[in-house]
């Protein structure tokens, strides 16, 4: 089984803290909750880019899913 990151939003570094400003569309987050105990979550990891894009972000956001592996087709 592998996994697919699911890119949803990017942020920037605020000036001089570590804090990381994200923007997420709504749809985006709501497509991804699930409720575990009668409470409603949503997970989702942030990691620094290699270099800041052109909108000066510094970090993107994705979720990630599991993949099933077809198996291969054996050779004749």
């Amino acid at each position: 089984m592998t996994t697919t990151k699911n890119y949803i939003g990017k942020g920037k570094q605020v000036q001089n803290i570590d804090i990381i400003k994200v923007n997420i569309r709504f749809e985006e987050i709501a497509a991804i909750v699930y409720e575990k105990n009668g409470k409603s979550y949503v997970s989702f990891e942030i990691a620094k880019l290699k270099e800041t894009d052109q909108f000066g972000n510094t970090h993107t956001c994705y979720f990630t899913t599991k993949v099933e592996e077809t198996p291969a087709k054996k050779k004749k």
